[in-house]
């Protein structure tokens, strides 16, 4: 019978030990149990003063050409000062909606378990400017020893970059799971940044229906375990630049008789082109008479290639 279970399932079973929550389901909320809730120390950093459990990402391009992106948090807090973790800010942009928002504080209060559901006063929208708004999640009895988890899904309709998932956090993460269908229309690049080694890093392909259509999806699959916190310091690079994460920016779509468009050139060659004949670049090069001169200089015939050597580096 074993050989029958679902591998997450098989996976969450083996783990249980690393990360206290185990949840039915990793996008199912409020069914934790007392025993969930006895952790009082991160297992991989004993000096952090809360950790992630589990963070679960979900991606999938709708046949409406939609992005649908779901996230799970689990997170426990240890000490006073991360008390702030249970005020949550999630940033989206404005042309994009956000629903499905859930969340829930477990305590453990005279030995029973204690719930305390998310609210509607307890969720808030603030728009940054014109770009940007914020989702602020303030989590109801949230104290040292509590557990919050929440979950919300936004839909956007530019499917040019989907989701950045950051496996990296400021504190501990025990499991990070990012997953992604992208139909075969669709040739994202992917791009892995940050020193974390992936425990699973794998593609399946599924055959169904896209919308009206045929087609295979790559379901991507992406694992870290025990992810230690990232701790920004002086001098170092931009913090986004060096953190732990995945992310997808498209290459070209072709939809048999719907769309066919290129995003990203195939060779630094085409890209440069692409860049001259740009509006913002083709008539500033065309009227680059201070260029023409420092080249007619480089080119004269006879000067030796040290001399131009010399010449260029004046420029």
């Amino acid at each position: 019978m074993i050989s029958k279970f679902p591998f997450w399932l098989l996976l969450s079973l083996f783990f249980a030990s690393l990360a206290p929550i185990q949840a039915q389901d990793k996008f199912d909320l409020g069914e934790l149990q007392i025993d969930d809730l006895g952790a009082d120390y991160c297992p991989i950093d004993s000096s952090a003063g809360a950790y992630y459990l589990e963070e679960y990402g979900q991606t999938r391009i709708a046949s409406n050409m939609k992005v649908y992106f779901r996230k799970v948090v689990r997170l426990k807090i240890l000490s006073e000062k991360e008390l702030d973790q249970a005020n949550v800010t999630v940033p989206y942009l404005n042309e994009s909606s956000v629903r499905r928002i859930e969340g829930f504080t477990y305590n453990i209060e005279g030995g029973e378990l204690s719930i305390s559901e998310l609210s509607r006063d307890n969720v808030f929208r603030e728009k940054v400017d014109d770009d940007y708004s914020n989702l602020k999640l303030s989590f109801p009895n949230a104290k040292v020893g509590s557990v919050i988890e929440y979950s919300y899904e936004i839909e956007k309709g530019d499917y040019n970059s989907l989701n950045t998932w950051y496996f990296q956090r400021t504190l501990p993460v025990m499991h990070s799971e990012y997953n992604i269908k992208i139909p075969d229309y669709f040739d994202y690049q992917r791009m892995l940044s940050g020193y974390i080694g992936l425990n699973d890093a794998s593609i399946e392909k599924e055959v169904g229906q896209w919308g009206s259509l045929n087609t295979t999806t790559d379901h991507h699959r992406y694992l870290a375990l025990e992810v230690p916190a990232f701790y920004e310091e002086a001098y170092s690079p931009v913090y986004d630049n060096i953190i732990a994460k995945i992310n997808f920016e498209l290459r070209s779509v072709n939809i048999p008789g719907v769309l066919h468009k290129t995003y990203l050139p195939k060779s630094y060659g085409a890209l440069a082109y692409g860049i001259a004949k740009s509006d913002d670049f083709d008539d500033d090069l065309k009227d680059a008479r201070y260029a023409r001169e420092k080249l007619i200089a480089l080119m004269d015939s006879t000067a030796t290639e040290l001399d131009s050597a010399k010449r260029s580096s004046n420029i």
